[in-house]
């Protein structure tokens, strides 16, 4: 399950939001009224996802 909030709302609680992220850790869909929706997951959450579906790691 992800939650959503809108650009304006991510703008002006982008600290909150992140912090939300990591604890929840869940992703959090930024909707855009003039373009493509974005996500944004933990970097922990995001580097399990590529090592378990392509073996890729972020860390070097």
């Amino acid at each position: 399950m992800s939650n959503q909030t809108n650009l304006t709302d991510a703008r002006n609680n982008l600290a909150e939001i992140c912090a939300q992220v990591v604890a929840d850790r869940e992703v959090m869909i930024i909707t855009q009224p003039d373009g493509e929706n974005v996500a944004l997951i933990a970097a922990e959450e995001l580097e399990s996802l590529l090592e378990t579906t392509i073996g890729f790691s972020l860390r070097t």
